[in-house]
């Protein structure tokens, strides 16, 4: 009997969108929102685990260290970098984005999937931010 792997599998944006996001200067070179690191890769802020999709308001930018700290992944570190980012740190940083005029397309997002009750619930459990 094989054991299936208890890792989820490796979840890839959709290459239209990020199309779009490149043509709308979004290239996945954005600042990190935490960090200001300049090479970024994409996060879902709805995981697509939890029901997400691949919209543009539903994704913001962060780097390899501060997208694995998100995720509970360990960091290895590199030279010039801090050996260790918290995760907590992270869901601060991007809660005041979601918090913020620029993360509202966020929000609404997150309303129009889950309804208002839901997304306030959401937002509370995953980044602390009340309603």
């Amino acid at each position: 009997m094989a054991i299936a792997d208890p890792r989820p599998a490796r979840r890839i944006v959709d290459p239209v969108l990020m199309r779009e996001l490149a043509d709308a200067g979004q290239s996945g070179r954005l600042p990190c929102l935490v960090c200001a690191e300049r090479y970024t890769e994409p996060h879902h802020v709805r995981l697509k685990s939890q029901g997400g999709d691949d919209v543009e308001d539903n994704i913001v930018f962060l780097c390899k260290r501060c997208h694995g700290a998100y995720h509970g992944s360990p960091y290895v570190p590199e030279s010039g970098f801090p050996a260790r980012v918290d995760a907590g740190w992270v869901r601060f940083r991007l809660a005041r984005y979601l918090e913020s005029d620029k993360g509202q397309h966020v929000r609404a997002y997150l309303v129009g999937k889950m309804g208002r009750g839901a997304a306030d619930v959401y937002l509370k459990r995953e980044f602390g931010i009340q309603s």
